[in-house]
């Protein structure tokens, strides 16, 4: 049996170990099933190799009933420690950010799972809290929405930028990787700010991509409805009402 070393977190779902040279995340096999362990998996070996930095995977295995993914360790520190510990050069990083995730969004994905699928699926599972004329309302402004095949991270956010020893860039967790819509991909990011109590950087974050882009802010706010219905099955508290609150369709027209 592998030996998971060194415990660098712990959460809900899974914990995770630096054991030699690996990170290893095993999984709390009563709460994630071993369907979403492999579809992880793929979607990490599917991004690797397309241009961009992210850790290799090693191997998948069990410890006792949980399932673990090993990962090649990233030395060095998140991007968000970075803005931290120098809030002077808040602006400086959060380009470098905008810059990688454009650069991830070139990329072409065919193999992964479509985002608008992933999204009409979330929707549909918020009945309980989301009125049957507000989900119409997010189907149909989703179905409206031009289809692409852009890769999106889908929780792109400092936490999962790592800079190594070289000052390169390595993005983490492809968890949730997906094909489609690179505005969807920075409508999450956006909400990621705001959900952080961080309106300000939201704000900057936005009007920098749209920028460099050349897109108009009012078509990635279409899609801030729509993630944000979806995003609120992760959430409880003051973050699912922050997100249902911005549900309204109508705010975002």
């Amino acid at each position: 049996m592998k030996k998971l070393e060194q415990l660098l977190m712990e959460r809900p779902n899974k914990k995770i170990y630096k054991t030699g040279n690996s990170l290893i995340k095993e999984f709390d096999c009563n709460l994630v099933s071993k369907a979403d362990v492999l579809s992880e998996a793929v979607c990490q070996s599917r991004v690797e190799g397309r241009g961009i930095k992210v850790p290799e995977l090693k191997e998948v295995f069990k410890v006792g009933d949980n399932w673990c993914i090993s990962y090649e360790y990233i030395e060095g520190e998140t991007l968000e420690k970075y803005i931290q510990e120098n809030p002077e050069k808040r602006d400086e990083y959060l380009e470098k950010m905008i810059d990688l995730q454009i650069q991830i969004q070139q990329i072409e994905a065919p193999k992964l799972h479509r985002l608008t699928s992933k999204l009409q699926d979330r929707i549909s599972k918020t009945k309980k809290y989301i009125s049957a004329t507000t989900r119409y309302e997010l189907h149909s402004r989703l179905d409206a929405m031009p289809k692409h095949d852009k890769l999106c991270h889908c929780d792109f956010n400092p936490t999962n930028i790592i800079i190594d020893k070289k000052g390169d860039f390595y993005v983490l967790d492809w968890a949730h990787a997906t094909k489609g819509n690179a505005s969807a991909d920075v409508a999450i990011t956006y909400l990621w700010f705001g959900l952080n109590g961080r309106k300000e950087e939201a704000e900057k974050y936005l009007n920098l991509f749209c920028e460099k882009t050349d897109t108009a802010k009012q078509y990635v706010l279409r899609w801030i409805p729509i993630v944000a219905a979806a995003m609120s099955l992760k959430y409880e508290g003051k973050e699912k009402e922050f997100l249902l609150k911005t549900t309204d369709v109508v705010e975002y027209y």
